[in-house]
């Protein structure tokens, strides 16, 4: 494998030194294909029987002070029918003020796993010194399309259609710190960071970038 990459993903190890992007997965056991770069590996999570696949794609994986990394995450239906889910939003206050959704992207300074990561407190994403009234969250009815990323939702009452890609794209060339009564921007410092993406079906990833001097 090229630059002897070695990507984790929960129980797997972190090589540095590593460029570009890798897709994670937590629908199969773990694979290497070296003409593609990509790793998957089943995570320790509860994966429902009927629930999409969640993929996630970080890049690069090591990047310079100043530049962004992007995290694309996506869900997937992989079954021949379509395929019917209750949604409760997830909320997630440091990538966003407010309301919830299906897929959330947090991001944390340092190396964390499963075993240690509920000691971890989340980098805020946003500029946070404007707080506003956030109306409640409201459940909805997700319908993938068979062997699909393309979504159907129906919220509100009387019950509204709306379709889109159950994808998010989350792109960060640092972090806002509270200073007083405002927040602050800072750019990443050189170090490891931990990237945690899940859905509101139970799947979640765990991966990594590293920023270098």
């Amino acid at each position: 494998m090229t630059n002897g990459m070695l990507v984790s993903l929960v129980i797997a190890s972190f090589l540095l030194g590593v460029v570009g992007g890798i897709v994670l997965s937590v629908s199969t056991p773990i694979t290497k294909n070296a003409s593609t770069s990509t790793i998957s590996i089943r995570t320790t999570s509860t994966i429902a029987e009927r629930s999409p696949k969640l993929s996630v794609l970080i890049s690069p994986l090591v990047l310079s002070a100043g530049q962004n990394v992007s995290i694309f995450a996506v869900d997937n239906n992989t079954l021949p029918d379509s395929l019917t889910l209750w949604l409760n939003p997830l909320p997630n206050p440091s990538q966003f003020p407010c309301g919830g959704r299906a897929l959330i992207t947090t991001v944390y300074m340092g190396r964390y796993t499963s075993s240690n990561l509920s000691a971890a407190q989340p980098l805020v994403q946003y500029n946070a010194t404007s707080r506003p009234i956030c109306p409640p969250m409201v459940p909805s009815v997700y319908t993938f399309q068979p062997y699909s990323d393309r979504i159907t939702w129906y919220v509100g009452s009387p019950a509204q259609n709306n379709t889109a890609i159950a994808a998010d794209t989350t792109s960060l060339a640092g972090y806002w710190i509270e200073s007083g009564s405002d927040f602050t921007f800072h750019a990443f410092v050189p170090g490891l960071y931990t990237v945690v993406v899940f859905d509101a079906w139970g799947n979640w990833i765990i991966g990594y970038f590293q920023v270098s001097h």
